[in-house]
């Protein structure tokens, strides 16, 4: 708490009015529904591996940023001074403070993107301006503490530089494998990062009580980034490879409709059913399955296909 209180004056000044809106605007930009809809769209569109691979990346942000979360269990500015309390409960948080999760992926999914254009320092350039604007509407809005921010961006940024560094030998060692030991060791991940997550929680409600609002959502959520890591590793392992992200206008339309029904049938449907841990992991397996492979199939069956056969993403070689 001692480095965080006396950034208090500072958060003050950030915590204008005016500012609010567009504050809001930014922060959307680095929010789970949008890039719940900007990874499909770009994985169904314009570039299936660019689009698997950083939904993969997203995925595992999301987890290490959770398990610091949970095990830090660090309070939000609003949350120790109402003064910041935000103007608009859009921005209220239910999770825990330190790092600031909008900072963490835009730290990392915005430069990725710039790095697979054509002109990369252009797009580098504006990039990172665009997280910067994402991480500083987390200060504005009074959601997170400077140290939240850096500490995100640093994290995403360190993600994306491992991944960069190491991602293509991981890629062809996890390929190299056969289908069964890809499952086996997803499923192994994903089943760990739960029960660490587990522990993490376990301590924290020893720390701060069973009733803290973030704890009583924790279970889920972590459930839930298992569960959606696990689906988007199966549907690659499994997906077509001759539906691809080019063709028609007709049939990228088509994939768009066709594909953002299955989503809201999983994603939005499945919130509506009695809440229960197994509902949970079954909505994110599915979303994710849905969007990486069982999407890929419908669309090909219905001929909305487009591009030149590629290998498949994950799946044997």
């Amino acid at each position: 708490m001692d480095l965080l209180t006396p950034t208090l004056p500072l958060m003050r000044a950030l915590h204008v009015g005016a500012l609010q809106q567009v504050a809001l605007l930014f922060s959307a930009l680095g929010s789970e529904p949008f890039y719940l809809l900007l990874l499909p769209l770009f994985y169904w569109l314009y570039d299936r591996k660019i689009g698997a691979r950083l939904g993969i990346l997203l995925l595992i942000s999301v987890l290490v940023n959770d398990l610091f979360k949970i095990g830090l269990h660090l309070p939000r500015p609003y949350q120790v001074d109402a003064a910041l309390m935000p103007f608009s409960p859009l921005a209220l948080e239910k999770s825990f403070g330190f790092p600031s999760g909008h900072a963490q992926g835009a730290f990392m999914v915005w430069p990725f993107l710039a790095l697979r254009t054509n002109n990369k320092s252009k797009w580098l350039i504006l990039a990172y301006i665009l997280a910067f604007c994402i991480t500083l509407s987390r200060l504005i809005l009074g959601v997170h503490w400077p140290l939240d921010v850096v500490g995100g961006a640093l994290i995403g940024t360190t993600i994306l530089w491992s991944y960069e560094r190491y991602g293509d030998f991981m890629e062809r060692s996890f390929r190299g494998q056969a289908l069964i030991n890809q499952a086996i060791f997803a499923v192994v991940f994903s089943a760990v990062c739960w029960v660490v997550g587990s522990l993490l929680i376990a301590d924290a409600v020893r720390d701060v009580g069973p009733t803290t609002e973030a704890l009583v959502k924790a279970p889920a959520d972590l459930i839930g980034r298992c569960a959606a890591l696990l689906g988007l590793v199966f549907g690659l392992m499994f997906a077509p490879h001759d539906v691809l992200a080019g063709g028609t206008v007709a049939q990228k339309a088509g994939r768009v409709i066709v594909g953002l029904i299955g989503v809201a049938i999983f994603y939005v449907g499945l919130k509506m059913a009695p809440q229960h841990f197994l509902v949970g992991f079954v909505r994110y397996f599915l979303t994710t399955f849905w969007v990486t492979c069982a999407s890929l199939w419908v669309f090909r069956a219905m001929g909305l296909g487009g591009g030149k056969a590629q290998p498949q993403i994950l799946a044997a070689e």
